[in-house]
């Protein structure tokens, strides 16, 4: 499927067991920043940070002043495991980094 015009295609997998039984993921932003394909605005929704877990995503996005970050808890499908959703809103490349 091609882009329209003015939209990049990107499509970034990382499949995680529902055992949690795999390593987190290394951020997957970084190469999507070095190469300027994040716009403010672009919006990064990540599934299943706490089970699993992504710690190196949430660290990067939460340590970052060019991302708003908002938690969203929810279950495991099909199970009592409390999970979440992180919304990762990029601001753009200007806004300053945290010290």
């Amino acid at each position: 499927m091609e882009p329209l015009p003015g939209q990049a295609h990107l499509s970034c997998w990382f499949g995680t067991s529902s055992l949690g039984t795999r390593p987190s993921p290394p951020p997957t932003i970084c190469p999507l920043q070095e190469y300027g394909l994040l716009r403010k605005g672009t919006v990064l929704l990540a599934d299943n940070v706490i089970v699993p877990g992504a710690p190196d995503f949430l660290a990067h996005v939460r340590g970052s002043s060019r991302f708003e970050c908002t938690h969203f808890s929810s279950y495991m499908e099909y199970s009592n495991f409390v999970d979440g959703l992180e919304k990762a809103v990029y601001m753009g490349p200007g806004s300053p980094e945290q010290p």
